[in-house]
């Protein structure tokens, strides 16, 4: 499969891969295709993991991972 060029990747359900092992997710981000899509039929928790999550497989490499984010935002004393 990593040796494809698939047209359009679809992960159906995004909510409900909540429980993907780490394994499991460094597979689908080495699949190479020229469109990706992610399907949502219920509201997200709204936490910054499923959100970085959910961006970091529509745009790959559009943003360090997820363990190299800082915990706090910036603000005036440790910007």
């Amino acid at each position: 499969f990593t040796r494809v060029r698939w047209r359009c990747l679809v992960i159906d359900e995004m909510q409900r891969v909540r429980g993907m092992t780490e394994r499991h997710w460094e597979a689908v981000f080495t699949l190479r295709s020229q469109q990706r899509l992610l399907l949502i039929d219920a509201p997200l928790h709204n936490t910054f993991l499923e959100l970085w999550t959910m961006v970091h497989f529509l745009i790959p490499g559009i943003s360090r991972p997820y363990l190299h984010l800082p915990l706090k935002a910036p603000n005036d004393e440790n910007q």
